[in-house]
């Protein structure tokens, strides 16, 4: 095999996301289609069987899969009621069809594999991370319940960070964007520390 660019940046991100706790991973969709990814275990063991069971009872279908790839846009209504906690009084069908259109029925099946196999996460050890992370969760996600944003950062270790945005569901980044985006600003770009500070002014 010979060696090119492409190889050379395989392998640089390879190394990135091993040392950064990730794993590959794959589905196979069907005989001829396998999607492969790279996840952390706690996202694959977070959740399993017995929550794929109680969303699909509280959601009123008989497979999770039903819920989280919604068929039509009933089955779309139905997702947008658990997924946000405050989910719009009025969608107009037409874009109720639109969403459906270009957010679920493209490889409708491989989405169906791929949720599957991350409800499964059999075989994977959650170790703590050396470098510092930042969990975000909505107060009243439905899909996964706060308590597991908990559970994640004990698994994680003490590195980990817990943030719980109020009164929003399974998308906080969307139903509040403002806090969402502070609460990430603040940790990508925290204030610098007062020695730092001092020595910035001595120059």
């Amino acid at each position: 095999m010979g060696f090119g660019v492409v190889s050379l940046l395989n392998a640089v991100f390879r190394r990135a996301f091993t040392s950064a706790g990730l794993r590959p991973s794959s589905v196979a969709v069907d005989a001829d289609t396998t999607l492969h990814f790279w996840a952390h275990p706690s996202l694959l063991s977070s959740k399993g069987p017995e929550d794929d069971r109680a969303l699909a009872a509280k959601g009123g279908v008989a497979d999770v899969t039903e819920l989280m790839v919604p068929a039509d846009t009933k089955a779309l209504r139905r997702l947008m009621d658990i997924c946000a906690h405050g989910p719009p009084k009025y969608l107009p069908e037409c874009l109720a069809r639109d969403l459906l259109r270009k957010c679920f029925a493209v490889q409708r099946e491989g989405k169906i594999e791929l949720i599957k196999g991350i409800a499964s996460g059999h075989g994977f050890q959650i170790t703590p991370l050396p470098q510092e992370v930042l969990i975000v969760w909505g107060e009243f996600d439905q899909i996964f319940p706060v308590v597991k944003a908990h559970k994640v950062k004990e698994k994680l270790g003490e590195k980990a960070t817990v943030r719980i945005i109020p009164n929003t569901g399974h998308l906080p980044q969307q139903e509040d964007s403002k806090l969402f985006n502070q609460i990430l600003l603040d940790f990508l770009l925290p204030p610098p520390s007062s020695s730092n500070g001092a020595a910035a002014a001595a120059k």
